[in-house]
């Protein structure tokens, strides 16, 4: 929004910009100047008829009333004149205090309106930054979760990975229970079947720790106090898993031990079980971040 005449000078202004002069005031002065004019014009024919009067009449004025009837004009003419100039030096000075002081009230009105505008600007902008900001913080908030959602399934991808590898070792130690048992447990007879369950153990753990690895990196990134809680409890669980290993590993290689291992894959189950809630809390908070950057 702009307008006009902000910035003129007043002593530049035009006539357009300092509004109607007013209009009584304008009919006081020409009616002062008529009445001055008037007693000049009155005077001057009472002066004139006075002369035309002795010279039709024959009478005769001596010098003496002639100069006074003059001085008598002149006083008086000279007196209409003297008032009617005060009067009209009066009406200008009131016409020059008025376009004074209506220059005076548009400033005022001008500074005002732009002191209007420049506050109502900065409380826009200030709107639109703290918009602007919310609008990047939900952009970054709901990258953080789709960021959340890739290492969370990758780290179940990794788990998925692990179970070949734990269903491996459960049927190698099996098998060398049931040589250790069934057949000899000579050393040099079962050795072949030792070095078979230190090598699937072996690949078995590295499995798993890429899965604690995983864990580890979820860890860093997730927030959500329910995800980090499903987190905790599947680290515990995968700790319980690897130790329960190393056990029946230990126990088949030093004495053909291990009972019961035929049922360690399905304890991977229980961590599995976790899979599902998980992944539904980190898609319940994708889905409200959505519908908040929709609104």
């Amino acid at each position: 929004m702009c307008y006009e005449n902000v910035d003129k000078d007043p002593d530049l202004r035009k006539s357009s910009d300092l509004g109607p002069v007013n209009g009584s005031r304008s009919w006081w002065v020409l009616a002062a100047a008529g009445f001055a004019i008037g007693i000049v014009l009155a005077v001057g024919g009472g002066l004139f008829g006075f002369k035309l009067f002795g010279w039709i009449t024959g009478s005769s004025y001596n010098d003496d009333q002639t100069a006074s009837a003059g001085a008598w004009a002149s006083a008086v003419g000279a007196t209409a004149l003297a008032l009617a100039s005060v009067w009209l030096a009066v009406q200008a000075n009131g016409q020059a205090r008025d376009a004074e002081r209506r220059a005076a009230e548009e400033a005022a009105l001008t500074a005002q309106r732009h002191q209007e505008e420049m506050e109502a600007a900065a409380e826009r902008h200030a709107r639109e930054l703290a918009q602007a900001d919310e609008r990047l913080n939900r952009q970054i908030k709901a990258e953080r979760y789709r960021e959340q959602a890739q290492v969370i399934r990758d780290l179940w991808a990794t788990v998925n990975a692990a179970i070949l590898p734990t269903l491996t070792l459960a049927q190698v130690i099996d098998e060398h229970r049931a040589l250790h048992h069934n057949i000899s447990s000579d050393r040099l007879v079962i050795a072949p079947s030792v070095s078979k369950v230190s090598k699937a153990y072996t690949n078995w753990k590295l499995h798993f720790f890429e899965v604690q690895a995983a864990i580890e990196v979820v860890e860093m990134l997730v927030e959500d106090e329910t995800i980090r809680s499903y987190l905790s409890s599947l680290s515990h669980r995968v700790q319980r898993h690897m130790e329960d290993a190393e056990g029946y590993k230990e126990s088949a290689i030093s004495h053909g031990g291990g009972a019961g291992v035929s049922m360690f894959p399905a304890t991977i189950s229980e961590f599995i079980a976790l899979r599902k809630p998980m992944m539904s809390e980190i898609r319940r908070l994708l889905t409200a971040e959505g519908a908040q950057q929709m609104s």
